[in-house]
């Protein structure tokens, strides 16, 4: 009986201290703090460990492809890009998405963000529109006759979804506390670089001290534009590498303008794109307080913040430990 009384107090001291840590992450540190005076961890996120008040930037793994999930302080969400067409990648990059928003309970999508009009990105909005309540989605407006890309805007229009092709500082509206606007697009991409990478939407996302920026497949010439026209705003504590880290982007000077603490590569395994180049790895060891993430590597990374801290979960099948202790801070 005494051993029973042992293991009950036990857990409950447990199941306390853990609802105090997340009590904590909302509350601590409430003076003015910069950007790199954020105080990264690499920890497991629990399911549950979400809160109001807290801001979940998720990097899922579906493979060769873009997708990213934010769940807002408000349990506002948001989709940028939904990965690789169904029947071309291995992993059904619908599935995956609709998986992780269903963990959360979440049946609606308040926006969604297709960067640009290639497959790899756009590869599973037709279910994703067709399963989910979709709030409002946002597209570069690039002409494109593929397909796919044709068949996703009729089913936009089908079920009356509004739809925006978004100038630069138009803001995502959602949730009053996080701030997200456009750096770039179409309407700013000059005639001599148009091409459907370079018409990417670009957004800038920031909550407290907190900000990521997402790039989509931009290459060198508008990474240019963007530190030669607003190098301040480039700045920001997690960056999605642009173009899966192809050596058409990355170049040195849009990295120190972003001069991230972060960097998230989204990329399949043994790619047939040799994706990232060596040469952008190359880049990217110069920046030695900086962390690289890759999803062909750690799986979906997921970032969980209340603006002042920030946890990180790798999914990776191999020995936690020893990444922890690489990633000691």
């Amino acid at each position: 009986m005494k051993k029973i009384k042992v293991i009950l107090l036990l857990i409950f001291f447990l199941i306390n201290l853990q609802a105090n840590n997340l009590s904590a992450l909302g509350k601590k540190n409430e003076k003015s703090v910069s950007a790199d005076d954020i105080q990264p961890k690499i920890s497991s996120i629990l399911r549950e460990e979400w809160a109001p008040g807290l801001l979940l930037v998720a990097f899922l793994d579906v493979g060769q492809g873009d997708a990213i999930v934010i769940i807002t302080p408000s349990k506002k969400v948001i989709v940028i890009d939904t990965g690789e067409y169904d029947g071309r990648s291995k992993k059904k990059s619908s599935d995956i998405i609709s998986n992780f928003l269903k963990m959360y309970d979440i049946k609606k999508i308040d926006c969604m963000v297709l960067t640009h009009s290639h497959s790899d990105h756009i590869g599973g909005a037709y279910n994703l529109l067709k399963n989910f309540e979709v709030g409002e989605v946002w597209d570069t407006g690039h002409k494109s006759t593929s397909a796919l890309y044709l068949k996703i805007l009729n089913l936009i229009k089908e079920k009356k979804i509004k739809y925006i092709i978004p100038n630069v500082n138009d803001k995502i509206a959602v949730d009053t506390a996080v701030n997200i606007r456009v750096l770039h697009c179409l309407k700013t991409t000059s005639v001599k670089y148009l091409n459907t990478n370079n018409t990417s939407i670009v957004l800038k996302l920031e909550y407290n001290n907190f900000s990521t920026l997402f790039t989509g497949d931009i290459e060198a010439p508008i990474e240019k534009n963007l530190v030669d026209s607003d190098s301040v705003s480039l700045k920001a504590v997690v960056l999605k590498a642009p173009h899966h880290g192809s050596s058409t982007s990355n170049s040195i000077d849009f990295l120190k303008a972003v001069a991230p603490q972060f960097t998230v590569i989204s990329v399949g395994q043994n790619n047939r794109y040799n994706h990232p180049s060596q040469t952008v790895l190359n880049r990217y060891k110069e920046f030695s307080d900086m962390k690289l993430f890759r999803t062909d590597q750690q799986g979906t990374i997921e970032m969980l913040t209340d603006g002042k801290e920030l946890k990180v979960k790798l999914q990776v099948p191999v020995d936690f430990e020893k990444l922890y202790k690489f990633f000691r801070y």
